[in-house]
């Protein structure tokens, strides 16, 4: 009994902490390549303390009331935040908002996991 608890203690600690898979991470790198943008839903401070160069700043307390100003409810949209907590917050938000293709990234650390994917690359397959 106990060996089936650790393996299933060790996937939801991934979980909780924001963990994406490889196959995931290569879908949003995709999305992204495409030019969905990328809503980093942190605070203000925490967006100044460092972000990715793409990333725009909707605080998740904010984003119901500006939904207008992301695009389209059909366009991808990616979203992240510090631990994966307020991006799961902000999918939600975007899909009662009418957003179909939200991809959650889920926590800031995992941008750095995202695999380089260029525009040609994508088209050439």
């Amino acid at each position: 009994m106990l060996l089936l608890l650790i393996p299933l203690g060790l996937i939801a600690s991934s979980l909780i902490r924001g963990y994406q898979s490889p196959a995931r991470l290569r879908e949003i790198a995709g999305v992204l390549a495409s030019g969905a943008p990328l809503l980093d839903v942190r605070s203000p401070g925490e967006f100044a303390a460092g972000h990715h160069r793409r990333a725009r700043n909707l605080p998740v307390g904010e984003l119901a009331s500006r939904l207008d100003e992301i695009g389209a409810p059909g366009d991808p949209v990616v979203v992240h935040c510090q631990s994966g907590a307020r991006s799961g917050q902000a999918c939600r938000i975007l899909k009662a908002g009418g957003f179909t293709r939200v991809y959650d990234l889920g926590a800031y650390r995992n941008l750095a996991k995202l695999p380089v994917v260029s525009r040609d690359a994508q088209e050439s397959t």
